[in-house]
Formats: structure tokens, C-alpha cells, sequence
């Protein structure tokens, strides 16, 4: 219970302090805390350093030098923290900052003024976090699913930002009857689909940059039970401190099966990361386990066979 009691303090300090020290600050200081923030994480962060390595290497083959490697690892760490700092920085003043510093392009305006009632994909790409919010600032209802994040003070508060502009979060646990709730009143639904999800939960096997990758099959499956389309979009940072919300492709639901549809999705999502790379969040362990009948040599180091 102390060693709770702690941690939930600490957490409590650190967010507080973020918040004071980001949430005023011209934008210009954020790209620049960014910087010093993602080089400090890449220099003291060696295990995440590998994994990322790990992941380039199965985009990529050894088609990369190594010198390349290092810059978008490098790079990498530092998008990470301007997705971070952001949390904070739009926080304060959303309306006007989203305003002034998130677009959507023509395409994805479109395409959500000619459906009023859809699922809407992204990934651990681009800011996933400003997606979400550049929809709600621009009057598109929108429900979006959450983890618990640290302690529950600190999910709230993360939340109590998230929701700031108007979009409603439910939690991971038990996040179904809320997506139904948003359909069923037809308003949007926004899912993060790139994360290990175990079949046993929902997950499905779709091939990933060549390897099998489990991912949640919940977008399919909405969308077969709602009659509703689905996009895949990402939210690109500029180099300017901006971001683009772009639509890089409708999908349709299979009758019976929710794999194609999934395996649509992964594959939309695989170009952008093969495109902006730096902008993915290589350090997470995407091939976490690997599925019955796999070569193992072919994942990477931390990946386990599944259970």
C-alpha cells in the first residue's frame, strides 16, 4: 500500500509539474522541449532503443544503414515527446489552439459529412490523441476507448483532458457497451487498432510487414453488427508544430468474417508506417507473441509463442 501510496504521489507531482511547465508555452518552446526531451529518452532509454531497432529491422530488412537506424530511432524518441508534451499544451486553451494548429484535409471532411454515423481507425502513428480531438472541435460526436494509464488518478486526469473539447472516453474494460451506445445514437466511434490483442479477447491473426501480428478485430465486427463504414485515418505532425488529419482509406466488413476487413486496416496502416516511420511508435513490442506454426527466428528478440 506505501509503495502505492508513493508511486500515485509521484505521478500526481509529475503530471502537476507537466502541466505548469507545458501548458503556457509558445508553441515554438514545445517543439524545442520536445527535442531536448526525445534526445534524453534516446540516450538513457537502451532496452527501448533495441526494441525499436528490432522493429525497423522487420520493416525494413537490412535494407537501412546503420547511421539511418540511429537518426530514426532518434527521431522517434522525439516525435514520442511532442505527442506527450501536447497532451498538456492543447489542454489549455483547446479550442483555439486545435483551431490554429490541427487541419483535416478535404478528403477526410468529406468523407465524415457523407457518413454521420461511422467507425474511425487510427494507429500508434502521427498523434492519435489529436485525431481524436481535431473531429470533436469541428462538431463530429465521438467516442474514443482508453487504457488505464498508472494509477487511477492519474487515467483520470488524462482523461479529464482528453474530454476537455467534448469527446467522450470509455474505458477499455467493459468499452463495448459505450462504442454500441455511440452507434446506436449515430455519432462516431474512435478505435486505436495497432496494440497486441490475444485471440482469446478478440484478436485476430493478420500478417504485418510479413509476420503475423494478433490485433483487435473489434472495428470489423462493429462494423458488421452496425451497418457502418469504416476509415482509416492518421493525424501526420508537420514539421512546423502542426497537424493533418488525413484519410488513407475506406474499408468494407466481409458477410461472416472479421479478418479481411482487419487485414484491410493493417495494411492501410503499414504504408503510413512505412512512409513516416519516425512517427510510429516503433519501441512498443508489436510482434509480441508469435502464433502456433510461426518461425520464431523471423520475430523479433522479446516475442514469445503464444499460449
Amino acid at each position: 500500500m506505501a509503495l502505492r501510496q508513493r508511486r500515485a504521489r509521484c505521478e500526481h507531482s509529475a503530471i502537476a509539474l507537466a502541466h505548469w511547465m507545458f501548458t503556457r508555452r509558445t508553441r515554438r518552446q514545445i517543439l524545442q522541449a520536445a527535442r531536448w526531451i526525445g534526445d534524453a529518452g534516446w540516450i538513457l532509454a537502451h532496452r527501448h532503443r533495441r526494441i525499436a531497432a528490432a522493429n525497423l529491422g522487420v520493416i525494413y530488412g537490412g535494407r537501412l544503414s546503420a547511421r539511418r537506424r540511429r537518426a530514426l530511432i532518434r527521431a522517434h524518441f522525439r516525435h514520442a515527446a511532442r505527442v506527450l508534451l501536447d497532451v498538456f499544451w492543447f489542454a489549455h486553451d483547446g479550442q483555439a489552439r486545435t483551431a490554429d494548429w490541427m487541419t483535416i484535409e478535404p478528403a477526410m471532411l468529406a468523407w465524415l459529412d457523407a457518413h454521420p454515423s461511422a467507425v474511425i481507425v487510427t494507429g500508434h502513428i502521427g498523434n492519435w490523441e489529436a485525431a481524436g480531438q481535431m473531429a470533436v472541435a469541428r462538431g463530429y460526436p465521438l467516442t474514443s476507448v482508453a487504457k488505464r494509464i498508472g494509477t487511477p488518478d492519474t487515467t483520470t486526469t488524462l482523461n479529464r483532458y482528453r474530454r476537455s473539447l467534448g469527446q467522450k472516453i470509455v474505458m477499455t474494460e467493459g468499452a463495448v457497451r459505450g462504442l454500441v451506445r455511440a452507434l446506436q445514437a449515430k455519432e462516431y466511434v474512435a478505435l486505436l487498432l495497432d496494440q497486441h490483442v490475444e485471440p482469446q479477447q478478440g484478436g485476430v491473426w493478420v500478417n504485418l510487414f510479413g509476420l503475423q501480428a494478433a490485433v483487435s478485430s473489434a472495428a470489423a465486427r462493429l462494423a458488421r453488427k452496425f451497418a457502418v463504414p469504416v476509415a482509416v485515418c492518421f493525424a501526420q505532425a508537420l514539421p512546423d508544430g502542426r497537424y493533418r488529419c488525413r484519410l488513407l482509406g475506406v474499408c468494407e466488413a466481409d458477410a461472416d468474417d472479421p479478418v479481411p476487413m482487419t487485414q484491410q486496416i493493417m495494411d492501410l496502416l503499414a504504408r503510413a508506417i512505412r512512409r513516416y516511420p519516425s512517427q510510429w511508435l516503433m519501441s512498443y513490442k508489436r510482434w509480441k507473441r508469435w502464433p502456433p506454426g510461426a518461425d520464431a527466428e523471423a520475430y523479433p528478440f522479446y516475442a514469445k509463442p503464444h499460449r
